[in-house]
């Protein structure tokens, strides 16, 4: 335990700390603050001691404001060394102010250790806590490890080996039908991390670990933190509607529409209605139990437009709305469509053929029918009369021949 201000004082050198406890707690309380703040030398001590001991855990952390006496680059050649020697650097910012935060960010960087910018002081000690279980940490045989389980999507896109360890966790059994999706280990023995199960229509979830940021610090600094516990909420999380029932709407490819309920609780109900509005028309369907918890309804083809579903219960006069969820129809499927997919219409040809005609392409009612002025030629067959006229004729010039010539 090192203190400086301008320069360093040793409170107590490396040594077990049940040696020397009440001591050293009796020299932290008569320190007083002093001028300057250099830890530069402070931390040459600190290192000559971790060389000397020879023990094999190997942590520093300094404790500082960041305002130090000295330059960036005067520590360059310390850095060097701390990282040559394998002794991580963890360094505490301790305050609002940022005076030579980069400094204290690559020291740790560079040595392997944890940067970490405290403001609230009162979690200072769990922070040094976590530091210390992660330099013990460093031994393999202590190491805790974090396993994959059985496949779940609340892992999605995540891989096993993303997952950071997590050094603070309850030991605990999973229970009967729960899904083990991921496990933490510690030499031969492991313990489940996070497990699920279904409870009724619900589901349940456990993490048996600490991630706070200041128990465990792999964790808070993972880029997939975020990720991780936003899947597991959104998978945990009831999917549908927040009500007793959760209502589904389908269409049919013959245009007819289905309504499906779905009750949170297995328990039969009785007077569930559907009721259909739209443009110029409200129809209540029936809903029938189907299955455990599902109800279902059915009605035929609906026009083109938006509409409206609300389940309800209705009995008599009196109504209870449950949910309501809009849909839209595109109407029956016309006659002509499976032709129309293999070919559709030749418009070209009608514009042609209109054109030619002085006649008019997809033209409304009233342009067809509107008066024009024009004179209209037709022609007509004289068939019909030919055939009278010549008998008239031949039997006419057969009376003047006999009448007036003698023939």
């Amino acid at each position: 335990m090192i203190a400086f201000d301008s320069q360093p004082y040793v409170l107590a050198h490396l040594q077990p700390l049940g040696e020397d406890r009440g001591e050293l707690e009796n020299r932290i309380d008569r320190l007083q603050p002093g001028g300057g703040t250099d830890f530069k030398d402070a931390l040459e001590i600190a290192e000559r001691e971790i060389l000397q001991s020879g023990i094999p855990v190997r942590q520093v952390i300094l404790l500082t404001d960041g305002d130090t006496n000295r330059q960036y680059h005067d520590h360059d050649d310390l850095i060097a060394e701390f990282a040559r020697q394998h002794i991580p650097v963890s360094t505490i910012r301790i305050g609002p102010d940022l005076a030579n935060l980069e400094l204290l960010q690559d020291f740790a960087q560079a040595t392997g250790g944890i940067f970490y910018r405290v403001q609230d002081i009162e979690k200072l000690p769990l922070l040094l806590v976590g530091l210390t279980r992660e330099a013990m940490n460093r031994r393999k045989s202590d190491r805790t490890t974090v396993e994959a389980g059985e496949a779940s999507a609340m892992l999605s896109g995540i891989g096993i080996k993303d997952i950071p360890p997590i050094d603070f966790f309850a030991a605990t059994e999973a229970k009967d039908g729960a899904q083990v999706t991921l496990k933490v280990a510690r030499a031969d023995k492991s313990a489940p991390l996070l497990a699920s199960w279904q409870y009724g229509l619900g589901r349940a979830t456990i993490f048996a670990g600490d991630p706070d940021s200041l128990a465990t610090l792999s964790w808070i600094r993972w880029n997939r933190y975020a990720e991780f516990w936003s899947q597991l909420a959104n998978w945990t999380m009831r999917q549908g509607d927040s009500g007793m029932f959760t209502m589904r709407v389908h269409g049919a490819a013959d245009g007819s529409i289905a309504v499906e309920a779905e009750k949170a609780d297995p328990n039969p109900v009785g007077n569930l209605v559907c009721r259909i509005t739209g443009p110029g028309r409200a129809v209540d369907v029936a809903m029938t139990e189907a299955d455990a918890s599902i109800y279902r309804g059915e009605i035929g083809p609906l026009p083109r437009g938006k509409y409206v579903a609300t389940l309800m219960f209705k009995a008599g006069d009196s109504e209870k709305v449950l949910e309501q969820r809009e849909f839209a129809t595109a109407g029956s499927i016309p006659a002509d469509s499976a032709e129309l997919r293999l070919k559709p219409p030749n418009l070209e040809l009608l514009r042609r053929l209109s054109a030619a005609t002085h006649g008019s392409f997809d033209a409304t009612t009233a342009v067809i029918a509107r008066h024009s002025g024009q004179t209209v030629a037709f022609r007509r067959s004289a068939d019909p009369w030919l055939i009278p006229l010549v008998i008239m004729l031949f039997l006419g010039e057969v009376f003047v021949r006999r009448r007036y010539l003698g023939d």
